[in-house]
């Protein structure tokens, strides 16, 4: 047997029915001393509470963050845990994985931000259903117990190395001055700036397509995500694919969609939406369905999702991608991609041919997956009143 897993679990107590659930999905793991939870709710009278919480914290492999509003107010929490979990985390000692319980400025807090939740900070777990809710819970807690099977060297319940999502280490970065001089003014959301940048990216490239700016701008996505000029950079390179899509090859947007940032991988995953819908033409669908699958991080799968979505219209092949992921073994898999296709039902429901779906139903409920059952038995009764969209308007 390996050696025991320390869960580290900051939590405040005032989302402590929140501990309690996350306890009882961890339990068995704990039954078969894989894992060892600790939160303070261990602490006894007359203990060394902050010696206590100290070796704790030193003994952590995971960290589950239960971030709230409450959470972020604790002064306890980021003044003496978050820290020492951080820097643990920056010498890949520890994985932290946050769940978010309720609304609050996760995605504000710099520190933080680069870890992917568990859930999108817009669904905190007090939205949800319950059902949602413990389904969620158990998503997290999966994902750590991959963590403690890899630690150990072997592989996860699909037969695959689980893939660490913590804080990543940038890889070698040279800065240009010229391009810090176009993304100065640059800032996280500010998208009108990054038009500006990306007009005088463009206005660079030569007679033969080249742009040696846009190539420099590319390694930015390589500096840490601490640097102003990360966000920038990133920005400025959508915008720039956006107005000029030649400019990117098939490999630059291999590198980002392949990248170890969820971040970057989210910027790869918008351009390809921008794509779809103004040069359908240039979408890499391999990399699209890549970044679209349902246990991507939900800022990478989206965006990929809204693309393949789009190129239903033009590229009505792309529908197949659905179905066939709808058949998956995998219950959330399925769900997922149904949930797709019904999205394109409520939207332009005559690109799907109700036949074909009905086909998909009938395979799913003989698996007895209710849920995707239920979307797709959905998606068929509003394609089946639509006419069909079909592919060319005008034919021999």
């Amino acid at each position: 047997m390996g050696t025991v897993n320390t869960v580290f679990i900051p939590y405040s107590h005032r989302d402590e029915r929140w501990l309690k659930r996350l306890r009882v999905h961890l339990k068995p793991f704990e039954q078969m001393n894989q894992i060892d939870p600790w939160s303070d709710e261990r602490l006894k009278p007359g203990d060394d509470w902050k010696r206590e919480i100290e070796n704790a914290l030193a003994r952590a492999n995971t960290a589950i963050l239960l971030v709230s509003a409450d959470f972020l107010a604790s002064d306890f929490i980021t003044r003496v845990e978050l820290p020492s979990l951080l820097m643990a985390a920056e010498k890949r000692r520890c994985k932290v994985v946050p769940v978010i319980i309720g609304p609050c400025a996760f995605l504000r807090i710099q520190s933080l931000q680069r870890f992917q939740a568990v859930n999108p900070p817009d669904q905190p777990l007090r939205g949800m259903r319950p059902n949602k809710a413990e389904e969620t819970l158990a998503k997290l807690v999966a994902a750590v117990a991959d963590q403690v099977i890899e630690q150990e060297g072997g592989t996860t319940a699909q037969g695959q190395t689980p893939k660490n999502e913590g804080v990543q280490t940038p890889q070698t970065f040279f800065s240009d001055p010229r391009v810090d001089r176009l993304i100065a003014g640059v800032t996280l959301g500010d998208w009108a700036a990054a038009e500006q940048a990306a007009l005088g990216v463009i206005v660079e490239t030569d007679r033969s397509g080249c742009n040696g700016i846009f190539e420099s701008l590319l390694n930015y996505q390589d500096c840490s995500d601490e640097d102003e000029r990360f966000w920038g950079a990133l920005h400025t390179i959508e915008c720039c694919v956006r107005l000029a899509p030649w400019l990117i090859t098939h490999a630059q947007m291999s590198r980002m969609a392949e990248h170890e940032n969820f971040s970057v991988r989210s910027s790869a995953a918008s351009i390809c939406m921008d794509l779809a819908h103004s040069a359908p033409d240039r979408v890499p669908l391999d990399l699209v369905m890549r970044l679209s699958v349902y246990n991507e991080d939900w800022y990478v799968q989206a965006p990929a999702n809204a693309a393949l979505k789009a190129m239903a219209r033009t590229t009505p092949e792309v529908l197949r991608i659905f179905r066939e992921r709808t058949r998956s073994s995998n219950i959330e898999e399925s769900a997922h991609s149904a949930s797709a296709i019904s999205d394109i039902a409520d939207t332009e429901p005559g690109l799907l041919d109700p036949k074909l779906l009905k086909q998909d139903l009938s395979f799913l409920k003989e698996r007895r997956n209710a849920d995707a059952s239920r979307l797709i038995g959905r998606a068929i009764s509003k394609a089946a009143k639509a006419k069909r969209i079909q592919r060319y308007r005008y034919g021999l």
